[in-house]
């Protein structure tokens, strides 16, 4: 069950980092960058051949920096224009009982004295990103279930 949980796993990452590619927020990072290599990891068929092991980029900003059968970290590096800002998504499942909770958590930060104002502190920013947030949630935990049923 271990190797076919991770499966559905990776499965689930393509899935909402491809649905995140189309939202406004992905259109705003496609916009930012300019490379056809940083373009590119915004791709579907990309990301579909992603396996999300460290050192893998998705939508030109999100390193993979840690990856376990059931945990991702992938730390934020956005373009110099948007600002000295850092940040990490972190994406886990963790198997409860007879079931699983889907969690995923955003930090972001900046240098203390930065005079820099956090993409998530701004009231579009804020409200675009718990839009999305709350339906990749959602929507990810049943295509989740349906992956097993």
């Amino acid at each position: 069950m271990g190797e076919e949980l991770e499966s559905r796993f990776t499965k689930l990452l393509r899935r909402n980092m491809t649905s995140f590619s189309r939202m406004p927020q992905g259109w705003l990072l496609w916009f930012a960058l300019n490379t056809p290599e940083q373009r590119q990891t915004f791709t579907t068929e990309y990301i579909e051949n992603l396996a999300f092991k460290e050192g893998d980029v998705v939508n030109g900003i999100y390193h993979v920096v840690k990856r376990t059968p059931l945990h991702i970290e992938m730390e934020l590096q956005p373009p110099k224009a948007l600002g000295p800002v850092s940040g990490l998504m972190i994406i886990s499942i963790r198997p409860r009982n007879e079931g699983a909770a889907l969690v995923t958590e955003t930090i972001q930060w900046t240098e203390k004295n930065s005079g820099a104002i956090l993409p998530l502190e701004r009231w579009i920013g804020g409200f675009l990103h718990s839009l999305a947030s709350r339906w990749l949630v959602i929507t990810g935990a049943a295509y989740m279930k349906s992956l097993s049923a």
